[in-house]
């Protein structure tokens, strides 16, 4: 609504509200074009109408926040893109809801600190990353969370 308040008083220029329909006439993606870009906050779907990712885009381009979602309407991810790359804080998720990983990309590629874990919740390893490759200590565990092994990645 208020998306075609801006169009119709002429605050956006050059724009339109696009959407998009799978064969059986269900939603598959919605937002707004403006100058042949999508712009602001768009949304994807499954055929079967569930969201499956949302976001927003500048100039056509992923730029801020992204949440993507399995078809069962469990969250899959949240993360930050800049300029179309994932760039800062990323938590990933199991199609059953537990987590996944967490940590930091930078231009597209794991740097920082990262967690990954069993899908019972149990902590599986953790380490650093430092332009997409394991430096440094990384610790391994179980299913139960016991350490199972250390490595040394200089």
């Amino acid at each position: 609504m208020i998306l075609f308040s801006l169009l119709f008083l002429g605050l956006i220029q050059d724009g339109y509200y696009h959407t998009d329909r799978f064969v059986q006439g269900n939603l598959k993606e919605e937002g707004p074009i403006i100058s042949g870009n999508k712009e602001m906050y768009w949304k994807y779907y499954f055929e079967n109408g569930q969201l499956m990712e949302e976001g927003r885009y500048e100039k056509g381009i992923k730029d801020s926040w992204w949440k993507g979602y399995y078809a069962n309407g469990n969250i899959k991810y949240i993360g930050h893109y800049h300029l179309g790359k994932k760039d800062g804080y990323w938590k990933n998720y199991y199609a059953n809801g537990s987590i996944e990983s967490e940590g930091y990309f930078e231009n597209d590629v794991k740097n920082g600190y990262w967690k990954f874990y069993h899908q019972n919740g149990q902590k599986k390893s953790e380490g650093t990353f430092v332009d997409g490759n394991q430096k440094y200590i990384w610790q391994h565990y179980n299913a139960k969370g016991k350490v199972v092994s250390i490595e040394d990645f200089e």
